[in-house]
């Protein structure tokens, strides 16, 4: 377990002060907020066993709708154990149930540009939740890299089950069959983690992935629920305009064929397919860059 406050008085040449503590993480690690002598003068301070969040978000530069890197560095042991600091902006809030159908859609544009500017360097977040969207001055950004990847170009399209990295009821089914993460697999997790919200922090098919371990009957239940049409699986959101742009974004995934009577299922969504139906005179479709703030 991390300790409960890093003795730390500055980190990339930033002066901290101030630091309290937000909550523990899923993994080993530890998040804290603090002051630094930029900017806002707030930041987040992540703990974590290891470099890898660091160097990914080092290669992640300023891509838009992404946390930025203020500075990084080695904690001193505790109880033996040796802790990696990293210091980011913005701090925000998590993405939340009761936010309003225009900040759902701002997220869906927002996030989708983080995912498309991190692949365009080569990096896959590949942990795509409700759990990893914060919310800074009506945009939203995508954070918690630690499960990220750089690409080297050269992996096999088919991943070792025993390595793929995600919230399995938020995966997409194309990564739960055992394929690489992409970009679609990216923007299909990103519906289900909007529908995860819209519905109060629940998905239909959900006790599935509580009661059984089984990738095979977890991507066939989720595929059977999704291109259902009687109901439709979004028929369970209460507002009426959530409603109505979370049927949208599931027909971008879940297209609907006239002559077969069925959705196909799709498996090369695009960041423009995503935020094409997000455009409309409420979202905010400019860049994004945390690192100007």
């Amino acid at each position: 377990m991390s300790p409960q406050l890093p003795c730390l008085l500055s980190l990339g040449g930033h002066t901290v002060s101030n630091i309290f503590f937000i909550g523990q993480g899923l993994k080993e690690g530890s998040s804290f907020g603090c002051r630094v002598d930029c900017g806002e003068g707030q930041a987040v301070l992540e703990l974590n066993r290891n470099e890898c969040e660091s160097e990914v978000l080092k290669e992640l530069g300023t891509v838009s709708n992404t946390v930025q890197l203020l500075g990084h560095g080695a904690v001193k042991s505790f109880k033996g154990q040796a802790w990696h600091a990293i210091l980011i902006r913005p701090f925000g809030r998590l993405l939340a149930t009761a936010d309003t159908a225009r900040l759902y859609k701002q997220a869906a544009f927002d996030i989708a540009a983080a995912i498309g500017g991190s692949f365009a360097r080569g990096i896959r977040h590949q942990d795509i939740s409700p759990f990893n969207m914060g919310v800074y001055q009506d945009r939203v950004f995508l954070t918690d890299w630690s499960a990220g990847r750089v690409s080297s170009g050269s992996e096999s399209p088919v991943e070792d089950s025993g390595k793929i990295t995600m919230t399995p009821l938020l995966g997409a089914i194309s990564v739960l069959k055992g394929f690489q993460h992409s970009i679609s697999s990216h923007l299909e997790s990103l519906f289900y983690s909007l529908y995860y919200l819209a519905l109060g922090s629940n998905l239909p098919d959900a006790k599935v992935f509580e009661t059984f371990a089984h990738c095979n009957l977890w991507w066939m239940t989720r595929l059977g629920a999704m291109v259902s049409q009687s109901p439709c699986p979004v028929d369970h959101i209460e507002d009426s305009e959530l409603r109505s742009f979370m049927l949208r974004l599931h027909h971008v995934l879940f297209k609907w064929i006239e002559e077969l009577g069925c959705c196909k299922y799709r498996e090369d969504v695009t960041v423009e397919d995503v935020q094409e139906v997000c455009r409309d005179g409420d979202v905010d479709s400019s860049h994004c860059n945390f690192a100007a703030m």
